[in-house]
């Protein structure tokens, strides 16, 4: 389908945004997206896969990557993030895995806190950010079947344990004041406590030798 001359105009003004700055991030990014979402590549090419694999030597996969993480960038600029327009595009890709705007910014402001003072977040802080936020809004991310035994209460044990990613200084980013880190500790040993209680009564009911071998050491 052919393009009028105001749709060639932008085309060409795009790929030279592209053309210099596919070394770069986010100006190739927000090219890339336009091209793609006006099928600007129409005119000469069935595909934007097949646009992107003659015309600038790259897969589509690595074209859609750029264009998650420029979305991404955006989201996060558009909220009011404190985000550096050099960010390597390797940081914000585990960020794009996550599926609303919401849960991208909150792994973003995580990320900024626990990564090294003087410096912003590297892609190794916000993959184990996501992570754990994966892990905690969707589990391992294997369909499973839940033991018809396994009571509601007991379960968010067993979840909080299968988090291999758990990191304690991620958890408790959000205290901020006094009163909170005395509820969250007043919690924690009313929960320690009952644990306690549980294991007591598995002890009494199960003889340790039956499931020790597969328990977490202490």
């Amino acid at each position: 389908m052919a393009l009028t001359s105001q749709e060639r105009v932008r085309l060409r003004q795009l790929e030279l945004e592209i053309e210099r700055n596919l070394t770069g991030f986010i100006q190739c990014g927000r090219a890339l997206l336009e091209v793609r979402e006006s099928r600007l590549y129409r005119e000469r090419y069935a595909s934007f896969a097949e646009y992107c694999r003659e015309r600038f030597a790259i897969a589509r996969s690595t074209a859609d990557q750029l264009c998650r993480s420029t979305q991404v960038y955006e989201t996060l600029a558009g909220s009011g993030m404190q985000i550096p327009e050099n960010v390597p595009e390797l940081t914000l890709r585990p960020i794009s895995q996550l599926p609303s705007s919401d849960l991208q910014s909150q792994a973003w402001r995580l990320s900024a806190m626990v990564a090294p003072e003087g410096k912003g977040p590297s892609h190794t802080v916000t993959a184990k950010v996501v992570r754990m936020i994966r892990d905690a809004t969707e589990g391992d991310g294997r369909k499973r079947e839940v033991p018809p035994r396994e009571q509601m209460f007991t379960r968010p044990i067993s979840r909080l344990a299968k988090i291999d990613t758990f990191d304690v200084n991620v958890c408790l980013l959000h205290i901020k004041t006094p009163e909170q880190a005395e509820n969250i500790s007043h919690a924690c040993a009313v929960v320690a406590d009952r644990c306690h209680q549980i294991q007591v009564q598995l002890d009494e009911r199960f003889p340790r030798a039956h499931y020790n071998q597969t328990s977490p050491a202490h």
